[in-house]
């Protein structure tokens, strides 16, 4: 029994301690204390939502307790002034605490959280700075009405007159607020995106869309903050909010070139198209197309026009569509004229009555691979291979898919495709000139790589039967051959050895492997 009575005791003696307005302060702020010895000494990083709950639990808490702490001090009755200022004080701390409580849990769990789960984007600033507002004019009418004892009718009316003068003094600070949120909710544009204002020749991307202004980012970095009532009465071009159609946010960059009417229209258009699809960037959905402006005049002008997916990159898409463009009007013999980089003059041609037809002998004598045949070695390659003419879409080879043959691109682009996790990824293009499949006619492996045509496209077939009495008769070309394949796989090789000797011993071996591969597949003893 004594036992239990002292403990008893104990019992009442700590309720007692705990409840005291005093202790209950002393406890809140030595948590608060340790909390912040917590995040700042040890470096324990609290999660934003944790400290929240901290805050929901000690400020209330603190704030009743040092205002019952400090009457408790003052010991003063509780019909005395100070005392009941002192309770307003803390009533209304408590309404402006619990108005901050209320916006942060907004921001955290709902505005950044669930939000931007369920709408995939993040809600604009200004509508979270009006949510706010908001809570804290609630939160101010409670104060005057509930802790004050001001009747909420007389508040409303004298809020009326004052917002009435003042709507009237600013009328374009308000038309730019209001203005704001209609951008905001029609979705015209956000933050991120490239926009341009026609009509003023302004040029860039949206940093920010705040109650006020719109803050654009030039081309030459320089910032311009428009108001918004402005900006709601432009004629606005969105580069970033394309033709839901495709894939993607596309915008089109066109070209203009003057060529000599004496080129047939149809091989001026295929050249123009080929050079916009060697460029990777290009899109191949939509694709490019190529019009002639004008019959009429000479030389004709034809615009080209093509699809780019990221218009902050819109300078260096545009230089690698010039460059691409002027490479193979280059290689068409027409060259671009040194006063204007849009001029295009027609440079020594045959004309079109004296075209003559491809001699496939032309295009193998610049593979590499057949560097050390010699000129009869060449002609009999020729005479044994197999022109394909393919349009666009098409597979000239499929991946995995068992062939003995290599192809040379005459005319035309394609594109290399490898089957990843998300289905077939473009890995490179290639123009005219270039050449694949030559593992599978050397070994007889597999396809490695689907290779599909972009466009009108003219291949050369070497095939296994056309190459074999070549090899009979100089076996020696063997180890020529193996020893180039090996080369051409040197810099894969290099990325696995340690050392440059390491390497010259793989490139051997690859070499050493590679001969008795080719004996093997063409029976050669």
């Amino acid at each position: 029994m004594v036992e239990s009575s002292q403990f008893s005791e104990l019992y009442d003696t700590f309720v007692s301690f705990m409840t005291s307005s005093g202790n209950i302060l002393f406890f809140s702020i030595l948590i608060f204390c340790l909390i912040l010895v917590a995040t700042q000494i040890l470096k324990y990083s609290f999660k934003a939502k944790t400290l929240w709950y901290w805050n929901v639990l000690l400020l209330p808490s603190m704030t009743y307790s040092f205002s019952a702490w400090l009457l408790l001090f003052l010991e003063l009755p509780e019909s005395d002034p100070t005392t009941l200022l002192v309770n307003k004080i803390a009533y209304s701390l408590l309404w402006i605490m619990g108005a901050w409580l209320l916006n942060t849990a907004l921001d955290l769990f709902i505005w950044k959280d669930l939000f931007i789960r369920v709408v995939k984007k993040e809600l604009p600033k200004i509508l979270i700075h009006l949510s706010s507002g908001l809570i804290y004019l609630i939160a101010i009418y409670s104060i005057f009405a509930f802790v004050l004892g001001h009747s909420l009718t007389g508040l409303l009316v004298s809020t009326s007159v004052v917002v009435g003068v003042a709507g009237f003094a600013l009328q374009n600070i308000l038309s730019d607020f209001f203005s704001g949120i209609a951008i905001h909710m029609s979705d015209s544009y956000s933050i991120g995106e490239w926009i341009a204002l026609t009509e003023d020749g302004i040029d860039g991307k949206v940093v920010d869309v705040n109650w006020r202004t719109t803050t654009i980012l030039t081309w030459e970095n320089n910032l311009i903050n428009i108001p918004n009532h402005i900006v709601t009465e432009k004629l606005i071009t969105n580069f970033h909010q394309g033709n839901k159609q495709f894939q993607g946010n596309l915008y089109a960059e066109s070209l203009k070139y003057n060529i000599d009417v004496d080129l047939p229209y149809e091989r001026v258009r295929q050249i123009l198209l080929n050079a916009a699809l060697s460029v990777p960037c290009v899109k191949k959905y939509p694709g490019p197309y190529v019009r002639c402006n004008d019959f009429t005049k000479r030389p004709f002008t034809y615009s080209i026009f093509a699809f780019f997916e990221d218009y902050g990159s819109r300078w260096d898409n545009k230089e690698m569509l010039m460059i691409a463009v002027h490479e193979h009007l280059s290689k068409e013999g027409i060259k671009v004229s040194p006063m204007d980089s849009t001029e295009v003059v027609h440079s020594e041609r045959e004309k079109p009555e004296e075209f003559k037809a491809f001699d496939p002998l032309d295009t193998i004598k610049t593979v590499p691979l057949f560097n050390d045949l010699t000129d009869e070695e060449l002609r009999d390659l020729s005479n044994g291979s197999h022109q394909k003419m393919l349009f666009g879409d098409l597979n000239i080879i499929t991946a995995k898919e068992q062939g003995s043959s290599l192809f040379i691109l005459r005319e035309g682009i394609v594109r290399i495709m490898i089957d990843a996790e998300n289905g077939p990824l473009e890995v490179a293009r290639l123009s005219a000139g270039s050449y694949f499949g030559e593992m599978s006619l050397l070994t007889g492996e597999p396809r490695s790589a689907t290779v599909q045509a972009l466009s009108y496209c003219v291949v050369y077939e070497i095939t296994k039967e056309a190459l074999r009495p070549i090899l009979e008769s100089r076996p020696v070309l063997i180890r020529s051959l193996s020893d180039l394949m090996a080369e051409r796989n040197r810099d894969n090789l290099s990325k696995e050895a340690k050392s440059q000797d390491e390497l010259e011993s793989m490139v051997s071996k690859a070499a050493k492997a590679l001969f008795t591969r080719i004996n093997n597949f063409f029976n050669i003893k």
